[in-house]
């Protein structure tokens, strides 16, 4: 085979690949894998399409303590501590009414927020006399301490 060619059959080949892809919609975006229970959870995608189409977005197993903008693509929320558990294969995708691609599939965990220890102890102590120190432990979402 001539170079001619192989350039003709390497620009039909490139011509081919960039016709398939030309039209599609294109979605990034990582979204958070954690929140604690009582916090904003917040997820801005980034979405395009090279046509210039309008972009509609879905989302399948959405948790019940989210919010999802068909419009934009944001995921928000705030889950309560009865919904600390595991949200999975959650699915994010972008549609230009003729193709639809998806982010990987995610999972979401609701956590229960951590005690909070505080207080400042002494750093110095004279010789002869009792230290003393009391720290303050809180729990955000009232959990009892022991």
């Amino acid at each position: 085979m001539t170079k001619w060619g192989v350039a003709v059959i390497g620009l039909l080949l490139w011509l081919a690949s960039a016709s398939v892809f030309a039209g599609k919609p294109l979605i990034s975006g990582s979204p958070p894998i954690t929140v604690n229970a009582g916090s904003a959870y917040l997820f801005v995608p980034t979405a395009s399409d090279p046509d210039g189409d309008k972009l509609t977005f879905g989302i399948k197993n959405k948790p019940a303590w989210a919010l999802f903008d068909t419009n934009t693509g944001v995921l928000s929320g705030v889950p309560t501590i009865k919904q600390v558990t595991f949200y999975k294969s959650m699915s994010l995708y972008v549609s230009d009414g003729k193709e639809t691609v998806s982010l990987p599939l995610f999972t979401i965990t609701v956590v229960n927020p951590p005690p909070v220890i505080s207080g400042v102890p002494a750093t110095t102590v004279t010789v002869g006399t009792a230290y003393r120190f009391a720290p303050v432990a809180t729990d955000p979402n009232n959990d009892v301490l022991t």
